[in-house]
């Protein structure tokens, strides 16, 4: 009887202790939160570039191949990759 009854007060312990922990978990976690919702949002040195901005408006047979030696090279299908 005597060995059930520290079988259970240890239990209650490492529950107690994991418990804490959950909790010192989820307070750390909501004041991140919350304190990421507060901060402004980080200025940007330059205005962000547009994607079409950067595209080629063709692309020649020249760098089609270009593009195929390249993958060649490391290994990658040629049925893999896109080229728009």
């Amino acid at each position: 009887m005597r060995i059930q009854i520290f079988n259970l007060r240890l239990d209650a312990v490492v529950c107690g202790v994991f418990m804490g922990l959950v909790a010192l978990i989820v307070c750390e976690a909501s004041r991140a939160w919350l304190r990421a919702g507060r901060r402004p949002a980080p200025r940007r040195s330059r205005p962000p570039r547009r994607a079409e901005s950067m595209a080629l408006t063709a692309v020649t047979l020249r760098e089609i191949e270009r593009i195929f030696e390249i993958l060649d090279r490391l290994g990658i299908s040629r049925e893999a990759v896109v080229i728009r």
